[in-house]
């Protein structure tokens, strides 16, 4: 097991967590998300902001932390 690995992947996955539930919550508190949507519009910005901002870190998290697991190292 790698601990830096897996202290990373856990990050990344609360991050991903956290910006998915804060978009379903509060979202006004997500000032990213607003300035996407103004300038890609509401759909397009939204779409973008859910992927660059619980998708990947919810997914690069998951697979830092079986990496992590099986003892592979980030650096």
């Amino acid at each position: 097991m790698n601990t830096i690995t897996m202290i990373a992947g856990a990050a990344a996955f609360a991050f991903g967590l956290y910006t998915t539930i804060l978009r379903r919550t509060n979202p006004q508190k997500l000032s990213r998300l607003q300035s996407l949507k103004d300038l890609f519009g509401e759909k397009n910005g939204d779409t973008i902001h859910l992927v660059a901002y619980s998708i990947v870190p919810l997914f690069a998290g998951a697979v830092f932390l079986v990496a992590g697991s099986k003892g592979v190292s980030l650096f």
